[in-house]
């Protein structure tokens, strides 16, 4: 049976609101799991511990891997970001969110200037706790400046953005 891409959408909504995401994460582990088992394989040469003259590199051993997300959620986009605009898009967001926000644990932000302490009681009072990243130092907050660095790398530098409706539609 195949899924349209609405009906799918609807589906991974529908799993994500009803809070049934680790019945999903045992079996796309261990998919994945064996997708990259197979792929070593077919690189190599060789399963693991097996012992071939054809095979083309080592294999030591086997190492289970995990699956964990991220998520990144655009909540705006404005030229010039201030501290009213982060905390009026925070309030948006946390009632979007609804009791979803409560699962989230913590948030991880920078010492920007748009983060006021509006932003941050909107957070507190949902249940995440707001962690902030050392003054000057990105390598703190690396997981979000490589998504940044994704985005402008895979988005940005193969669009030409014309003007600010057309970077809201992008």
């Amino acid at each position: 049976m195949a899924l349209d891409h609405s009906a799918l959408l609807s589906l991974l909504d529908a799993l994500r609101c009803s809070g049934s995401a680790d019945l999903v994460r045992s079996p796309a582990e261990h998919l994945l799991q064996e997708l990259i088992e197979a792929e070593a394989t077919a690189q190599i040469s060789a399963g693991p511990g097996e012992r071939a003259e054809t095979r083309t590199a080592w294999r030591n051993g086997h190492r289970p891997k995990t699956l964990s997300t991220r998520r990144l959620h655009v909540v705006g986009i404005t030229e010039f970001p201030d501290g009213a605009w982060s905390a009026q898009r925070t309030r948006e967001f946390a009632m979007a969110m609804g009791e979803r926000l409560e699962r989230m644990r913590f948030l991880i932000r920078d010492r920007g200037g748009q983060f006021t302490d509006p932003f941050d009681a909107v957070f507190e009072s949902c249940g995440p706790r707001v962690l902030k990243s050392p003054p000057q130092a990105p390598r703190a907050n690396a997981i979000c400046e490589r998504m940044i660095g994704t985005l402008r790398r895979e988005l940005l530098d193969k669009t030409l953005i014309l003007h600010e409706q057309h970077a809201r539609r992008v």
